[in-house]
């Protein structure tokens, strides 16, 4: 089982990494709407839940440069997480029929 998540965090980590790209690359709105909408709830929560010096340390302009500095690591975080649930569901998937 830990081979499966090692191998799944890694395929999540290539999935995710393609899509920042295509995001960078492709200027497609509603693929960037998506990708935001679906990390927003996880930027909400750690702009409450983080002390306020943790974003302004790490972006010392603050304001709105530390609000979307926290955005996006919760969009990294997001869809991290997403990519690896759904690699790790199809690694067992495949692994339980074969």
């Amino acid at each position: 089982m830990g081979k499966h998540l090692l191998v799944s965090a890694v395929i999540a980590l290539f999935l995710e990494l393609v899509l920042l790209i295509a995001l960078a690359v492709l200027p497609i709105q509603i693929l960037g709407q998506t990708i935001i909408t679906v990390s927003m709830p996880l930027g909400l929560l750690l702009i409450h839940v983080l002390p306020d010096g943790f974003a302004y340390a790490l972006t010392p302009e603050g304001g709105a440069s530390a609000a979307a500095f926290v955005f996006g690591i919760s969009m990294i975080i997001t869809w991290f997480v997403i990519f690896w649930i759904v690699c790790f569901a199809v690694r067992w998937r495949t692994r339980a029929t074969v």
